[in-house]
């Protein structure tokens, strides 16, 4: 699951525009925000691509970000 919150902190962070930052990872506006609703997965290319993009991310943060866990998807017991 992608944490879109995090995704466009980086974003903005770095002064970034969403359709620009989709054009570098090799996609459609309309498909990175498919991805970033969690419609479709992003692939190990589109994730080296973002982390090429912000080198400034580190790797908990680019964790945290693509490797999102649903907590509401967890069943209590």
């Amino acid at each position: 699951m992608t944490d879109k919150d995090k995704f466009m902190e980086v974003v903005n962070r770095n002064n970034g525009k969403m359709y620009e930052t989709a054009a570098s990872m090799g996609m459609a506006a309309q498909t990175l925000y498919n991805k970033l609703n969690n419609n479709t997965d992003f692939t190990a290319p589109e994730m080296k691509r973002f982390k090429d993009l912000y080198p400034d991310v580190t790797d908990d943060e680019f964790n945290s970000i693509f490797f999102a866990v649903d907590v509401t998807a967890q069943v209590n017991e």
